[in-house]
């Protein structure tokens, strides 16, 4: 390791090198936050797709689909509440 460390002192001055580690370090740090909060959405994601019945979703969207005109009624009984998350997406929670 040493090695590389003196060949890269010989090409680059250390200030060089230590504002680009630094760089480096602030994108890696950013990056798993990144990640972090990606996973958290993920998990929220999971959580809701876990609850829904779909075969009831199957037919409530089969009737949705045939009708000629969409009433109140039959958007009440298929969306439960609509939620809007802090990245500012749409979920709705079916019924």
């Amino acid at each position: 390791m040493s090695f590389i460390l003196k060949r890269v002192e010989d090409s680059i001055p250390v200030s060089v090198y230590n504002n680009l580690m630094n760089e480096y370090t602030s994108k890696l740090n950013l990056s798993e936050k990144n990640l972090e909060d990606l996973s958290k959405e993920l998990d929220e994601c999971n959580l809701r797709t876990s609850k829904i019945d779909y075969k009831k979703c199957s037919k409530l969207a089969r009737e949705f689909v045939k009708s000629k005109e969409i009433t109140r009624a039959m958007i009440v009984e298929i969306v439960k509440k609509v939620e809007i998350d802090n990245y500012k997406k749409i979920w709705l929670v079916w019924a």
